[in-house]
């Protein structure tokens, strides 16, 4: 495979890797998966409303202001401008949840992603942790709660994407292993308090 064609697929599957689109699809499957067609659509609705496009809309804000110099919020200092804002509304949602009486493992996904965030958030002020990566070790923990080759072929992925972030220049291996590490963690976190 020529350079070009390795940097070219690495920008495919970090893109496909992106965090807010991987919790997008793992919560629309999950939503579907655990309820039906109605209260489904409502949940996914709601967790697209109160924080997917809320958090794109920041983010696409600040780049527009000259914050963020793109939409991954690649420099370490900047993010600590965005994990407050992913926290707040990960509590909202959370407490929708609760308002709304979600089952304990809707809530327990929440949680734990509310656990992941303020861990990110906290190492952050030490170094950079690969947040695409992150999500994917997490989602990936969490799906084996739903279905074990579904779990095997996102770790998988999640192997790719870290490749992919050090293919890039966007990481270096510790921000990797840091991101692996908090991911699994995470995921384990879940499977720990469902």
């Amino acid at each position: 495979m020529t350079q070009k064609t390795v940097r070219t697929l690495s920008h495919i599957i970090s893109s496909i890797g992106h965090p807010v689109l991987l919790v997008s699809v793992f919560v629309t499957l999950i939503n579907f998966r655990e309820y039906g067609k109605d209260k489904a659509i409502e949940l996914t609705i709601t967790a697209l409303g109160v924080f997917v496009i809320p958090v794109v809309l920041y983010i696409l804000y600040k780049m527009k202001k000259g914050d963020y110099g793109n939409f991954d919020v690649s420099e370490r200092k900047k993010r600590n401008s965005l994990y407050p804002v992913i926290i707040v509304l990960q509590v909202l949602l959370i407490g929708f949840l609760y308002l709304k009486s979600y089952s304990w493992l809707i809530k327990s996904g929440a949680i734990s992603s509310l656990f992941l965030t303020v861990a990110g958030f906290i190492i952050n002020q030490r170094i950079k942790v690969s947040m695409h990566t992150t999500v994917a070790f997490f989602i990936a923990v969490l799906l084996i709660h739903v279905e074990n080759s579904y779990a095997f072929s996102m770790l998988f992925f999640a192997t790719a994407i870290a490749y992919s972030r050090v293919l890039l220049g966007r990481h270096t291996f510790p921000e990797i292993i840091l991101g692996t590490i908090l991911g699994l963690v995470s995921g384990a976190f879940f499977h720990f308090i469902i």
